[in-house]
């Protein structure tokens, strides 16, 4: 009788296990990963996309935060959108105090639909969020154009190209680089950056003064640059590919007598300061990073290296960031520049001098 009482619960435990499996895969439901962090909220209100996020720790160094336009996808296949790194936040350098950091993404297109994650950096490790909530970004909004995308807000290549000399491990930047037409000012507020990747990692890093000017004028000249002296020492004396050129701000702290805010993102807009905790500068740091296509093949003239003079401006420069701490870095879309004999853009320069980058990474595939 026993026997027979274990039987039929066994078998009723196992139709009610299989009833269960049924319903929850018919209802599709999702239960979330749970190494994933509380995702950031976003609100679009009065043509501002704030996305606030939530503070996690003390140890926290830096907050990349990523978007992907999601426009063209059905809710079902939100994950196949391309993944964007958007920009940094360093929370040491901002205010004390608050439950989330504030970051604002003016880099957004009407009638175009968004969600956001962020990657802090702990000193245990790198921690990803889950995905926010979708935001659409109203028709009449004081935003660009709807039939633009992040193609139209970043630089534009017309037949731009580089010739490398792995003889002085030199650039030689020549073709037209230009600012994209829908955005004021771009060139008074972005500077012109590489974005390079390894095996493990990818980083942005600070052009010269002489390409910078050379990008901002939108002219045609070549420019000659030590592409070695310019890169952190994780890329060096390995395979290393030349992603792009990307515009990059960056957004530093006022000093006390000086409280004005230096994060405008077009003419006359200026954000105001956020929350945060503790945190450093500029790291390095490992993951995958999304690339772009674009165009820039041909040939052209050599022209002359970097004067001295650039080089001494382009170091003084970088002496008087270095002495402003960082709050916010934002970043455009990179765009490809290709490399004469290079057909994969991928070069390896032996070790030598070496600087650091902002770490443009991502190494989970949502």
């Amino acid at each position: 009788m026993k026997k027979r009482i274990f039987y039929e619960f066994t078998i009723s435990a196992s139709l009610a296990l299989v009833l269960i499996t049924l319903i929850v895969s018919s209802c599709n439901f999702k239960f979330g990963d749970p190494s994933l962090l509380t995702e950031p909220t976003v609100d679009y209100s009065d043509s501002i996309l704030t996305i606030s996020i939530p503070r996690q720790s003390r140890s926290t160094s830096q907050i990349n935060i990523y978007r992907q336009d999601v426009t063209k996808y059905k809710a079902a296949n939100y994950d196949k959108a391309e993944i964007l790194p958007i920009g940094v936040i360093f929370p040491s350098n901002l205010s004390s105090g608050g439950s989330t950091y504030q970051f604002q993404d003016r880099m957004v297109c009407a009638k175009h639909l968004y969600r956001y994650s962020v990657r802090y950096t702990e000193k245990k490790g790198k921690y990803y969020s889950e995905w926010s909530n979708v935001v659409t970004i109203a028709a009449d909004a004081i935003a660009y154009d709807s039939e633009a995308d992040d193609d139209d807000l970043t630089y534009l290549s017309e037949d731009a190209y580089i010739s490398y000399d792995p003889t002085d491990y030199t650039f030689e930047l020549s073709g037209k680089i230009t600012a994209p037409s829908l955005i004021n000012d771009f060139s008074t507020m972005y500077e012109p950056a590489l974005l390079v990747k390894n095996d493990s990692t990818s980083q942005v890093f600070q052009l010269p003064a002489s390409v910078a000017n050379k990008i901002k004028k939108g002219d045609d000249s070549t420019v000659k640059f030590s592409i070695r002296n310019i890169l952190s020492e994780q890329f060096l004396g390995t395979d290393i590919e030349i992603l792009g050129i990307l515009g990059q701000y960056k957004q530093y702290k006022a000093s006390e007598d000086d409280s004005t805010s230096k994060f405008a993102f077009r003419a006359g807009e200026d954000e105001s300061t956020s929350t945060g905790s503790e945190g450093s500068t500029g790291s390095e740091g490992t993951g995958d990073s999304e690339s772009t296509t674009g165009t820039g093949t041909g040939t052209g003239s050599t022209g002359d290296s970097e004067t001295s003079s650039d080089s001494e401006n382009a170091n003084n420069t970088a002496e008087e960031e270095e002495e402003k701490p960082i709050m916010r870095i934002m970043w455009t879309k990179p765009v490809q520049i290709n490399i004469l004999k290079y057909p994969d853009n991928i070069i390896n320069i032996p070790e030598g001098a070496a600087t650091d980058g902002f770490d443009y990474s991502r190494s989970v595939i949502y």
